[in-house]
């Protein structure tokens, strides 16, 4: 209570978000349209939302229909409050944390895609093409080293670790598994999107729009390929096999890193060979050359240089 004719103190503002005030919600199933995504359906319980995000990694709820995440799910993209915002995708197991960071960065004006354990994690950062990752390491299905280190045979894109270690023989150990930053728990939102602004200015300068080999052209952002000039069509699959070996040509690609990102996050079952790679590579060669990739018996596969 304050006395008669004080006014209550302003709302505090953390970071450029102002702290939202607490509020009850009743139990309720909400259906909603959010903005470029499909209806999400919510259960939610009675509760009081409150937000500290000042530090990410202490106390922090938030509560938002198109935000919420269901364990082991990955959410689709449901907002974009720019055309062709950068995209991000969160990879956190601890709801308050991974909710609070996606909305930071929403309000900032990124596209964000979240994921509760390493597995769903894994499979969005190969399939959704993110253009950062933020990764936690504690986490549930795959540990966030495993999740770094199948991410590095398939893709260059940026991850940035968000981790409670602090000891440097775990930031060293991490940042040469491939990561690009390390950022200690907790942290605030603030110097997050600052960090995450810098990684994109230094894989923008690195990025390659498009590899010539031969006479075949791939192009990376239409995610398309041409042989003599004329477009071809390629299945999503196909593209992620030829992506990869266009990336790393000159280097020797395993059928298990293949494998990884054909069904990522699945370990192949004990004592059996798949030959799913072999088909795609075989349709490739069908469509743009039987001499653009090459068989290495018992390495691998290979694009020369």
């Amino acid at each position: 209570m304050h006395a008669a004719g004080v006014k209550p103190p302003p709302a505090a503002r953390f970071n450029g978000f102002p702290e939202p005030v607490q509020k009850a919600v009743d139990t309720a199933t909400l259906t909603r349209s959010c903005q470029d995504g499909p209806l999400v359906r919510l259960q939610k319980t009675p509760k009081v939302s409150q937000v500290d995000n000042r530090r990410v990694g202490r106390r922090i709820t938030r509560s938002s229909a198109c935000s919420a995440v269901p364990r082991g799910i990955v959410s689709k993209m449901l907002s974009r409050s720019a055309e062709g915002s950068a995209r991000v995708l969160v990879i956190d197991d601890e709801e308050a944390a991974r909710r609070a960071v996606a909305q930071g960065l929403r309000e900032a004006g990124f596209a964000v895609l979240e994921a509760a354990d390493g597995v769903a994690g894994l499979e969005a950062a190969i399939q959704e093409k993110p253009d950062v990752v933020l990764l936690d390491l504690w986490l549930p299905g795959l540990k966030g080293e495993q999740v770094l280190e199948r991410l590095r045979r398939a893709s260059a894109v940026p991850v940035i670790v968000t981790s409670s270690k602090r000891a440097e023989d775990d930031r060293v150990g991490t940042l040469d598994l491939g990561a690009d930053d390390y950022l200690v728990k907790p942290f605030s939102v603030r110097e997050l999107i600052a960090r995450i602004r810098a990684v994109l200015r230094r894989s923008d300068g690195e990025m390659t729009t498009a590899v010539t080999v031969g006479d075949v052209t791939v192009d990376f952002p239409s995610r398309s390929a041409a042989r003599g000039g004329i477009r071809v069509s390629l299945t999503a699959q196909e593209f992620a096999i030829l992506e990869c070996l266009v990336r790393h040509r000159g280097r020797i690609v395993t059928r298990a890193t293949l494998e990884e990102i054909i069904h990522p996050g699945e370990a192949p079952p004990p004592d059996t060979v798949s030959n799913v790679a072999d088909v795609l590579i075989l349709r490739i060669r069908k469509k743009l050359g039987h001499d653009v990739i090459t068989t290495r018996r018992g390495q691998g596969f290979i694009i020369d240089g």
